[in-house]
């Protein structure tokens, strides 16, 4: 019987993250909560900072490999390790370390969204993979700095890391796997067998979808005027970019001036305010004018979609806020993003509500009625594949896993 459960992080904890794992719910079902912070191993050089840190008695914090090598085979067969790093080389002595030990691992992976092998260019998904594949060949050779070169590097690395059979080197299975919507199995790469089972909870955003519902008065309830919003996702400063140590394909000076100048545009065609929800890791200040006067708001992304006229957006996790209240959808990019391969995302998540993405550093001429039009059978082919199958449970995820945890018997061997 699972009595601790055991989640494992490469960046500092925050509120947020607290609320998102469901520790709370955990702990109301039973189960005893560690969160172990791996920071310092997978990150010395950096010095990540969150604008919510949050400090619990469970959470544990390393600052060699070495020790969480040791701890993690101290484990018994009452844990459950819960994790969300892929099946990759920079954590393969990770995997290598759960193998070796008696405790059984579950991997979470339920916020997914549309890349360039997604079914929504199904019919073109071999020709994508094959220019995919030349296209980072060919970035590896014209690299213009060591950083990109490097990054080219560990990607090719990794691709033929994966292509072993993860048996030759004794990577046992995840005995759970947390999953999303029903395509979300073909977005990860993890060392998974007949012996996984597969629990099909929902993306995060659903929870908040739940907690939201009926809970506050909406704003077109209300004498507040309609407004856009554009999903912030803090490009230029993203600290994923460092982790991964790669550089942003964006500048700051040049992206906020193409975003202010298109949001200008909006409000001027349609007679609407556009506010911004910024992404939930940002750092911006009081007097920030990245995005002009704009009002900036952070940690409202859920409401303010749900009460938005429509949503602007890139390639935003949080579109599926857009998809989930059925609001039209606006995809933009700049000639900056276009010279990246985030371009390909770009596309292909558009493609999977029949829009056709926006680059608004070219001249605009926008057809507002087309642009703003909301077609249910995509929106709903959308929530299928990455944000709810259709008959799961609406509970809330985390109470869905701890009733699978509680009914798990380890079978893991020494």
């Amino acid at each position: 019987m699972i009595k601790r459960v055991i989640f494992f992080i490469e960046a500092p904890y925050s509120k947020r993250d607290h609320k998102r794992w469901g520790i709370d719910i955990l702990k109301n079902n039973g189960f005893e909560i560690e969160i172990w912070d791996c920071t310092p191993v997978y990150h010395p050089d950096l010095n990540l900072t969150i604008a919510d840190p949050f400090e619990f008695p469970g959470l544990k914090k390393f600052q060699k490999r070495k020790n969480i090598i040791s701890s993690i085979l101290k484990l018994s067969k009452d844990d459950l390790v819960i994790t969300w790093f892929q099946y990759q080389l920079r954590f393969f002595w990770f995997y290598r370390a759960l193998s070796k030990s008696k405790v059984s691992y579950a991997v979470l992976f339920v916020t997914t969204i549309p890349n360039v092998i997604g079914q929504g260019v199904e019919k073109n998904k071999v020709r994508l993979k094959i220019n995919n594949f030349l296209k980072r060949v060919w970035s590896l050779l014209v690299s213009k700095n060591i950083v990109d070169f490097n990054w080219h590097i560990r990607y090719f690395a990794n691709r033929i890391f994966i292509a072993i059979p993860y048996k030759i080197f004794g990577i046992k299975c995840p005995v759970l796997w947390f999953a999303g919507g029903k395509d979300s199995l073909k977005y990860f790469v993890v060392p998974s067998g007949k012996t996984t089972q597969i629990v099909w909870l929902h993306a995060q955003d659903y929870d908040r979808y739940l907690d939201l519902k009926n809970s506050l008065t909406r704003r077109e309830e209300t004498t507040a005027s309609p407004k856009a919003v554009f999903l912030d996702m803090y490009l230029p400063f993203h600290e994923d970019f460092a982790m991964s140590k790669q550089l942003p394909y964006v500048t700051a000076d040049n992206y906020y001036a193409s975003i202010r100048r298109f949001l200008d545009f909006v409000e001027k065609e349609l007679g609407i305010e556009v506010e911004i929800a910024a992404h939930p890791r940002s750092h911006y200040t009081e007097n920030c004018d990245y995005y002009g006067a704009r009002n900036i708001r952070k940690g409202h992304t859920d409401e303010m979609v749900r009460d938005a006229k429509f949503v602007i957006t890139h390639d935003s996790a949080a579109l599926n806020l857009a998809v989930i209240y059925k609001k039209p959808v606006i995809f933009t990019f700049t000639d900056e993003m276009a010279k990246s391969e985030v371009i390909f995302l770009i596309y292909e998540m558009s493609s999977w509500l029949n829009k056709q993405p926006i680059n608004i550093d070219q001249p605009l001429s926008i057809n507002w009625d087309e642009a703003l039009k909301v077609e249910d059978i995509y929106y709903e082919n959308y929530k299928k594949a990455f944000i709810k199958k259709p008959n799961t449970p609406e509970l809330h995820s985390w109470q869905i896993a701890a009733d699978v945890i509680k009914n798990f018997r380890s079978t893991a061997k020494p």
